[in-house]
């Protein structure tokens, strides 16, 4: 970078120079690339747990219009029961639905 010869370049590294030389000012923009990376951090995190309560819903949604599709309405524990359960037991219940003939007990167990 010092063999380039363009004014504002040179203008731009001395300004750099002087900014790192200056220990609270490193200090502070260190503070601030970690808070940063924080703030990234804890949009990700956001992102996916949006993501999979939103595929969630969306399975409770799809095996609620399944069992109401296949045995009728739901009685309200049921859909209670849907609406709390996490992903893997939707899917648990989900795989159950197909093999189930004839009654919710067969889905739920009860």
């Amino acid at each position: 970078m010092n063999q380039i010869t363009h004014p504002l370049v040179q203008e731009a590294l001395q300004h750099l120079r002087e900014l790192s030389a200056d220990e609270t000012l490193r200090w502070a923009a260190l503070q601030r690339e970690i808070a940063l990376l924080d703030e990234r951090t804890a949009l990700n995190r956001a992102r996916r747990e949006g993501h999979e309560a939103g595929r969630t819903e969306g399975q409770a949604g799809l095996l609620e219009r399944l069992l109401t599709r296949k045995f009728g309405s739901l009685p309200v524990d049921v859909v209670a029961r849907i609406e709390q359960a996490d992903a893997e037991q939707l899917q648990a219940w989900s795989f159950k639905l197909l093999d189930a003939p004839s009654c919710l007990d067969e889905v739920f167990g009860n």
